[in-house]
């Protein structure tokens, strides 16, 4: 049967043959036995052959042109010309069949969208039934055409100037909205999408289910591959030899791919021109798919089915096609096999292939000529960042590193999660700025690794280097400015220098370089001292800490509200003269200023909100030693609050006083271990160990100095060689003593000796909050023991106790008394009696020296 929307006569048209003779001729020619055919002196044949020159001579009379008549009987008196015409006509059986009684009706422009759907259905159930997907492959290519017969029709009625505008926008719906206004008619659309006007021209396109022209011939690309693949179908239909078959459907298959050419050439530049371009090689990409497909016997749902991976997309088939080719690359691998599984399984196998044949523009061309819907597609996504890789890489073996990355920054731009397009950015860039380097360009790579990493965020090994490079460049001049301010005052230009270093030192420190963080600390403060605001900014700070020393343990009270406004005021005015940190300072004055303000209920919300966020920001881990200064406000506003009489205040109080000593004692934990386990040299504890030991021999297994078994000082001890050879083993806490007494050199020893005291304060501090906590008391004990057989517990304690926690101040100072009067009794025993004076002196000389004090 022939389509209803088919534009064209066929030869039995012009001749005037009527269809039922047509059909019994064919069904007689179809059952012709094989050894018979092409035999026009059978009877058949000759009957045939009869009838014809009866229609040949009628159409000459009814006045038909005599060429087109000729042409007409000679392609009927051929087998491949009566297989010709019969190919674009339905199977009545199969149309009968398929469409369940409704014949032509069901192929109406109105209807013809939901009988598709319906055939395809039908198709996808029956995947081996060849008339249904003759059928199909029928219904798509009739309707395309007629469909693009109507588009031009529509654009021929449209004014001259506004066809442009037409061709570029390719929308029917706008199109006819177009050719409405054009014509004088009121475009005014009733309820069923179609013209109010009963005469209209344009009513049936109103009325029709047609998709989007693109889609169309997707469909019918598909369709018409799963045809041409399928030669034994048409030998079988239309009594052809293998070789006719296949020249019949590669004829037809050139023949559509020259239609579309054709529509790309009447659009001359217009985008839709290169889109037709791409319809051909899609087409012919499928075809050459579904045939490769059909040699290596892919089976799809347990049926071999030479189709393209378009078509099988189209019918969601994708999954069992994936089955189909692992199950061939499971098998023997023959060489269709091995060519069917090097085929790319996606709809777009034409646009991978131009990429793997070294045509990247051609690609590029032919993706953005895809609708805009199409192109976020995974697969023109993919295709995409494959597309500007390879540009990228031609351009940067060209030398051109500048357009390769302007090309890759398009592909991330289209696939911004493509990992091999970020490994080939990466790559490339490490080897543009290594040649930079090589060059003595550093400003170059600097500016090339930055541009990079505005591209490429995630990149953390170009961020590294972007941090290095800038922190190398940056780091000789700040050392060269560090030189000079020691030696002389700061001058305008070092400040000049150091503010345009805090730019580099900062971005290595936010990429993540942390040795730039003390650099950049430094610099900070010198900008920041330098600054109008900066030396201002210092002294309220200064006040701010002093104030806050002395609020340590009960907190600020309403009676600091002026010293904290009047802070405030010094803090904003300097950092309204550029000061950066009196930016935070002014912040750290509001909060404090809202706390000071608020009610004893309320202060007790406002610290534990601040200490919820705190917990929150360390995490499942808590707070750490960091935040033991502000576990202390916390502290002191609990405090303030338990006094005001506030009953939430009692609990969160001893939760922050238990936190705060668990705390204080890590971080005295950390400073022991920073002074015990310095550089020390093994000869110098021995040294020392010699210099201390008492003169007679001990037992084994008793600490030679404290003269403590091995089983009452638990740890680990640990064994000096002496020079004699002899091995004596001291207990960890004489071994202790040791190392803080042989720390080297001299000013080393000091700072060792503030760590230990520091410690102690610590220890101290925690056992005041927490007295039941075990591990300070006996830490302290182990700090106090150490520092009193050092023999520097009393300087140490007076030389490096903080005022907060200093407890022992007043024997200091009776210490002190006690030497004065001393001093003063000698000289008076010199004045009164030589002899009295130098027995003084020797017992001071001999208690001096007396080896067991130390």
């Amino acid at each position: 049967m022939k389509d209803p929307l088919a534009l064209e006569q066929t030869p039995y048209d012009v001749l005037g043959i009527d269809p039922a003779l047509r059909q019994a001729i064919a069904r007689s020619l179809q059952d012709l036995p094989a050894a018979n055919q092409g035999n026009l002196q059978s009877r058949v044949e000759q009957q045939y052959r009869a009838q014809v020159d009866q229609a040949f001579t009628r159409a000459l009379k009814e006045r038909v042109p005599h060429q087109k008549a000729k042409r007409a009987r000679d392609t009927l008196l051929k087998a491949t010309g009566r297989a010709a015409v019969a190919l674009f006509e339905y199977p009545d059986d199969a149309l009968l069949r398929i469409t369940t009684g409704q014949g032509p009706a069901a192929l109406s422009p109105k209807v013809r969208l939901t009988t598709a759907v319906d055939w395809e259905t039908h198709l996808k159930g029956h995947l081996d039934d060849a008339e249904a997907a003759h059928c199909l492959a029928l219904l798509w290519v009739h309707w395309v055409r007629y469909e693009e017969t109507r588009y031009r029709a529509m654009v021929g009625a449209i004014p001259p100037d506004d066809q442009q505008g037409a061709v570029a926008g390719r929308n029917k719906a706008a199109l006819l909205e177009r050719v409405h206004r054009s014509s004088g008619r009121r475009f005014a659309p009733d309820r069923d999408r179609c013209c109010a006007d009963e005469d209209c021209p344009w009513r049936g396109d109103f009325l029709s289910s047609a998709p989007d022209v693109t889609r169309m011939w997707y469909c019918v690309i598909g369709f018409w591959s799963l045809l041409a693949a399928r030669p034994s179908y048409l030998t079988s239909r239309f009594a052809l030899s293998k070789t006719e078959a296949h020249s019949l459907i590669d004829g037809q298959t050139r023949a559509l791919g020259d239609e579309l050419l054709d529509h790309a050439e009447s659009l001359e530049n217009a985008p839709e021109a290169t889109r037709y371009r791409v319809l051909e090689l899609f087409l012919m990409e499928e075809i050459r798919s579904a045939r490769t497909l059909g040699a290596a016997g892919l089976k799809v749902s347990g049926v071999t089915l030479p189709a393209g991976p378009r078509l099988l997309a189209h019918l969601g088939l994708r999954e069992e096609l994936s089955r189909g080719l692992e199950t061939l690359r499971k098998g023997p691998g023959r060489p269709e096999v091995l060519e069917a599984l090097g085929l790319d399984p996606t709809p777009y196998g034409a646009l991978s292939r131009l990429v793997r044949e070294g045509k990247p523009d051609r690609a590029l061309k032919a993706i953005e000529a895809l609708p805009e819907d199409e192109r976020r597609a995974p697969e023109p996504t993919r295709l995409t960042a494959e597309v500007f890789k390879t540009l990228g890489q031609r351009l940067d073996r060209d030398g051109k590193f500048d357009e390769a990355l302007a090309a890759w920054s398009r592909g991330l731009a289209a696939a911004p999660s493509d990992r091999g397009l970020e490994e080939e950015i990466v790559r490339a860039t490490r080897a543009q700025v290594r040649y930079l380097i090589e060059t003595q360009r550093e400003s170059e790579a600097i500016a090339t690794l930055d541009r990079v990493v505005k591209i490429l965020p995630t990149a953390a090994e170009l961020k590294t280097e972007l941090a290095r490079q800038r922190y190398d460049r940056a780091a000789p001049l700040l050392a060269a400015v560090r030189g000079r301010i020691a030696r002389h005052p700061i001058t305008l230009a070092d400040l000049q220098t150091v503010s345009e270093l805090v730019s580099d030192l900062e971005s290595s420190v936010e990429l993540g370089l942390d040795r730039a963080r003390a650099d950049l600390e430094w610099a900070l403060g010198v900008v920041e001292e330098m600054s109008p605001g900066g030396q201002s900014n210092q002294r309220a700070r200064s006040r701010l800490d002093a104030q806050k020393g002395r609020r340590r343990r009960l907190g600020f009270r309403t009676d600091d509200v002026p010293l904290l406004l009047d802070l405030l005021s010094e803090f904003q005015t300097a950092a309204r003269h550029g000061s950066r940190r009196a930016r935070i300072n002014v912040l750290e004055v509001e909060r404090l200023l809202a706390r000071v303000r608020a009610a004893p209920g309320d202060r007790c919300a406002l610290a534990a909100a601040d200490r919820e966020r705190l917990r929150e920001a360390r995490g499942a881990d808590g707070p750490g030693v960091d935040d033991i200064d502000a576990l202390e406000e916390l502290l002191g506003d609990f405090e303030l609050c338990r006094t005001g009489g506030h009953r939430g205040a009692y609990t969160r109080t001893a939760e922050v006083r238990q936190l705060l000593a668990r705390l204080l004692v890590t971080r005295a934990e950390g400073k022991l271990t920073v002074a015990f386990s310095g550089p020390v040299a093994q000869h110098r504890m021995v040294a020392t160990f010699l210099k201390r030991r008492p003169s007679r021999k001990t037992a084994l297994g008793v600490c030679p100095l404290c003269l403590k078994p091995e089983r009452a000082v638990p740890g680990r001890w640990t064994p000096l060689r002496l020079p004699d050879g002899q091995t004596v083993k001291v207990c960890p806490v004489d071994e202790r003593v040791l190392r803080l007494c042989s720390a080297l050199p001299s000013r080393f020893e000091s700072g060792v000796l503030a760590l230990v005291c520091q410690a102690q304060n610590d220890l101290a501090r925690a056992m005041t909050l927490d007295p039941l906590l075990e591990t300070a008391g006996r830490r302290l004990i182990e700090v106090r023991e150490i520092l009193g057989r050092s023999g520097r517990m009393t300087a140490g304690a007076a030389s490096y106790e903080t005022p907060a926690t200093t407890g022992g101040s007043g024997s200091a100072i009776v210490a002190n008394l006690a030497m004065v009067a001393f001093v003063l009794f000698v000289i008076w025993l010199i004045y009164r009696s030589f002899w009295w004076a130098v027995v003084a002196l020797l017992a001071i000389f001999l208690r001096a020296f007396d080896p067991g004090d130390r």
